[in-house]
């Protein structure tokens, strides 16, 4: 066996130059220094530095624990306090050799108690759980984190009344914030998803020991009489095992997690035999548990706010009893593939917040209407009518649009008033319009009216609504609502998604005004030609005072091929996705307004990072873009554009941040006449050109030379190169 490799923490300079971006972030200058109001506190910082053994997790903690108060007496309690443990050898409660378990404790003893009850909450999670039912490892500088669903974690923090709330706030918002506070100091992590770093989860057993408990096989025997909160993670679940947890009757949370095996189904005896003694729970997860049948005793838990029994497949019904949980908050019954219908007194259950089950087995719900308390539902058109009266809603998605009767049922409805209204999502079925007999003129006019009186009946609160989808839609214009000046009441609108409008001709310009509008998504949109060009062209000028798209940060075009023009592009757009549209050449960039004494430089304020092209069968020029500077590109993606002969005048080389490059069957492509040292950015890591008519050939060998950091490189279509590569990389 191959001995040990020891691994050396970070030396002192790196270790205070992360602690620094952690702790000064926001107050140094653009040559990295600190701001002189804040100097005085780097001899502190660098005295902390000592301390910390070179772990990058220590700094990171105890950096985020220091920009809470930039003062030199909090610098110096943090100096003076804990951190003492850090250079030695000496913990109350384990090892303090890597310099991480002594700075989670020392941040940890600045959390309220609130917090400190959220994050113990938390070990009740396994190592290597995610909370979207994959267990995963995920090894990153040799240590292991382990990931979770937050939304699913903030909800049992809301169950278990851990959340504290201001007057008029809401639970989720109030969690979402504890949660952030948590990510911010550390505790959480994120990369692609939520995760704890092993060494603070090994800290978060250690502080929830007497309260918190995860079972597992080889902690059996172990479970401490002062339970409270429990999770089961056991390899094989024997009845027997179950019902022995029966005797820890003031049990507040118990969570079956995913990954292990039944000895058969869990069954309704065992079920009701355990519902019997926990009087007290307020948080039950039964994932994935095989369950067929849940027994009438769940009725009797009287305490119980959540309840999860998702992926159920088995699950034939559920008891009318479960109208009895009048503090039910959430319940979860995705992936009951069986479960045809809900109980007839589910309308009892008034303090229910999330309901997330089939659409249809809501839309069924006897008494829908009386749920008051949901913030999210998704119901279909001929039950429209439920939605009156629920003020709490945040999202409201309706589908099968066209089942609504007339414009004055519609109205009924008062989406206008509904202050918490968030997200809006207005679907017309394209199946069923497929499915129908060909109509007649009339008869589509009719049908073209009445979609157009039912949308604009359907206004949402301008003060609330921050997303908004229209699918489906078949009138020929758009509701007054979305059109100056009343749009200009729709303040905090971020995202509209509109697809699947055969008749409609135009969108709103005036659209462009939104101060926060970030990302457009428009589909199947065959008769619409673009923007008011006249429109378009005043609010371009640099010199208007009228706002011009001010945050858009995602432009997705698709199926569009009428639309042969857009407008300039605004400076701050981050992604463009264009597909199957009419487009001849690519936009410009809008000019940028240059006041006295600013900086000239053109491309500092541009944020383009990535830019998709497919199926534009009439563009024959990509350089109307392309040749600009555009110093935050990474990603270029062209791909079956027929008529398409030209690559950029500039090349690709004038853009130094490309890492992917993608070409793909554009045939007209002619070779390009630059040099092809010149041609590719020095940073390049992907290239990938299929089938590309002349501009595939030997030229390409001689760039790609230079390129140091490609490793992925793709070439098909052109000349036969075997052998050719290893004398180009040698």
């Amino acid at each position: 066996m191959d001995p040990p490799i020891p691994l050396e923490g970070l030396s002192s300079a790196d270790l205070w130059s992360l602690l620094k971006r952690c702790a000064l972030g926001g107050v140094t200058n653009a040559d990295g220094t600190t701001s002189a109001q804040y100097s005085h506190l780097e001899a502190i910082g660098m005295s902390i530095v000592q301390r910390l053994r070179g772990s990058p997790l220590a700094a990171r903690i105890i950096g985020s624990l220091l920009k809470k108060k930039l003062d030199v007496h909090h610098w110096k309690t943090v100096l003076e306090s804990k951190l003492r443990y850090l250079d030695s050898d000496e913990l109350p409660w384990g090892k303090g050799k890597d310099g991480i378990l002594p700075a989670v404790l020392l941040s940890y003893q600045y959390l309220d108690g609130a917090l400190k009850q959220c994050f113990a909450h938390c070990s009740l999670f396994p190592k290597g759980y995610c909370g979207n039912e994959i267990f995963v490892i995920f090894k990153i500088y040799l240590v292991i984190i382990y990931t979770f669903d937050r939304e699913d974690v903030v909800q049992q923090w809301e169950a278990q009344c851990f959340i504290r709330t201001d007057r008029g706030t809401r639970m989720e918002m109030s969690g979402s914030r504890y949660f952030d506070e948590l990510l911010y100091l550390s505790f959480f992590e994120f990369t692609t998803c939520y995760a704890m770093h092993d060494a603070v989860h090994d800290f978060a057993e250690c502080v929830s020991s007497d309260a918190c408990f995860r079972l597992e096989d080889e902690r059996y025997e172990k479970i401490p009489l002062t339970v409270r909160h429990m999770s089961v993670c056991l390899s094989k679940c024997y009845p027997t095992r179950l019902l022995s947890l029966s005797r820890y009757e003031k049990l507040r949370t118990l969570l079956f997690l995913p990954g292990f095996e039944f000895d058969g189904f869990m069954s309704s005896h065992v079920l009701d035999e355990m519902f019997s003694k926990f009087k007290f729970l307020r948080v039950l997860g039964l994932r994935h548990c095989q369950i067929k049948e849940l027994p009438e005793s769940v009725g009797d838990l009287k305490q119980l706010r959540y309840l999860d029994l998702s992926g159920n497949e088995l699950l034939r019904r559920l008891p009318e009893s479960l109208g009895n949980l009048c503090h039910l908050q959430t319940l979860k019954l995705e992936g009951c593939g069986v479960l045809h219908a809900l109980p007839a007194r589910m309308s009892e259950l008034t303090s229910l917040r999330r309901l997330q089950a089939d659409d249809v087995l809501v839309s069924n719900i006897d008494g829908l209407g009386k749920l008051t308390n949901l913030e999210e539902l998704r119901v279909r058109g001929r039950r429209v009518r439920a939605l009156e009266g629920m003020s709490m809603l945040r999202k409201v998605s309706v589908w099968d649009l066209e089942e609504v009767e007339s414009k004055e049922e519609a109205i009924q409805i008062r989406l206008h008033s509904m202050s918490c209204l968030q997200v809006l999502q207005l679907e017309w079925s394209t199946r069923r319009r497929r499915d129908r007999m060909p109509m007649t003129h009339e008869a589509v006019a009719v049908v073209v009216e009445e979609e157009e009186g039912v949308l604009q009946a359907l206004r949402p609160n301008g003060d609330s609504i921050e997303e908004l989808h229209i699918w489906g839609y078949r009138g020929a214009k758009s509701p007054d609502w979305m059109e100056a000046p009343a749009v200009a009441s729709f303040s905090r609108l971020r995202h509209v998604v509109v697809g699947c409008c055969p008749s409609c001709p135009d969108l709103p310009s005036s659209l462009c005004q939104l101060p926060l509008l970030e990302s457009i998504k428009i589909s199947s949109m065959p008769r619409w030609e673009g923007w008011d060009a006249d429109r378009f062209n005043a609010l371009q000028d640099p010199s208007s005072a009228l706002p011009f798209f001010p945050r858009l940060r995602e432009l997705q075009i698709r199926k569009c091929p009428k639309l042969t023009e857009l407008p300039l592009l605004p400076r701050t757009l981050k992604s463009l996705h264009l597909e199957e549209v009419g487009l001849v050449c690519l936009p410009g960039l809008r000019p940028l307004l240059q006041s006295s004494g600013s900086s000239s430089s053109s491309s500092a304020s541009v944020a383009l990072s990535r830019l998709h092209i497919r199926s534009c069968h009439n563009l024959t020029s990509v350089s109307g873009l392309l040749q600009l500077q555009l110093p935050s590109l990474k990603e270029v993606v062209i791909e079956m554009c027929r008529q398409l002969a030209g690559f950029p005048e500039k090349g690709f080389g004038h853009l130094p941040s490309l890492e992917k490059l993608w070409i793909l069957r554009c045939p007209n492509l002619q070779r390009p006449a630059l040099p092809p040292t010149k041609y590719l950015p020095l940073f390049l890591e992907e290239l990938r050109v299929h089938w590309c008519g002349d501009a595939m050939g030997w030229w390409w060998l001689a760039g790609l030379r230079r390129l140091r950091y490609l490793s992925n490189l793709s070439l098909r279509g052109g000349p036969a190169m075997a052998g050719t590569f290893t004398t180009a990389s040698s």
